[in-house]
């Protein structure tokens, strides 16, 4: 049974967040609903294709992580401490703005990193 996240996001860090727990959880034709998606208020992470999942979610450096062939999700929950991890390769956001090599990651935070 396909799911749909309805978010009520309005930043991209929010929309990004929910993007994250989608892909977390997807198991098939889920969904990710936005309110106030419209042509002008796009968000470049609607339009990212991150692949297959090469397996299910994992802890990672005291984050949750999935791996896909063309995307990496970590995700700190909320109420946790910050974490700085060292990335395993290469990645954009979704934008295509480069990653670092390092990654600080607060609590309530995920990131949608794309393989370059």
């Amino acid at each position: 049974m396909p799911v749909i996240w309805q978010p009520y996001a309005r930043t991209a860090t929010q929309r990004e967040f929910n993007l994250a727990c989608l892909l977390l959880t997807r198991r098939g034709r889920d969904l990710l609903a936005d309110h106030d998606a419209r042509p002008s208020r796009w968000w470049a992470g609607f339009d990212i294709d991150p692949g297959a999942p090469t397996g299910d979610r994992y802890d990672w450096q005291a984050l949750i992580r999935r791996d896909f062939t063309g995307a990496v999700v970590l995700l700190n929950p909320p109420g946790e401490p910050t974490q700085t991890v060292e990335l395993d390769g290469r990645y954009a956001r979704p934008d295509g703005t480069a990653v670092p090599a390092t990654l600080t990651v607060r609590g309530g935070r995920a990131f949608v990193l794309l393989r370059r």
